[in-house]
């Protein structure tokens, strides 16, 4: 289940009724720090586009892309 999906379902089974700021705080607090830090400086619009940047870094951050020092074209 993804996290949107979660957080949803969370705050119906709750039954908690919040605004779209509250719901994006609520969101955020909710989140790993390390997550946190990648949504830290961003403009949110919403918990559910807070949550697709805090998907897409969750992703990222489980595969990290790596680059080999040297490896460039035209490097030695």
């Amino acid at each position: 289940m993804n996290m949107w999906k979660k957080f949803e379902e969370l705050k119906i089974r709750g039954q908690i009724v919040e605004d779209p700021e509250q719901a994006l705080a609520q969101f955020k607090a909710g989140l790993r720090a390390d997550i946190k830090r990648e949504l830290h400086g961003k403009d949110l619009y919403s918990a559910e586009h807070a949550c697709q940047i805090a998907t897409d870094a969750e992703e990222y951050l489980k595969h990290p892309i790596t680059r080999k020092v040297g490896s460039q074209a035209g490097e030695t």
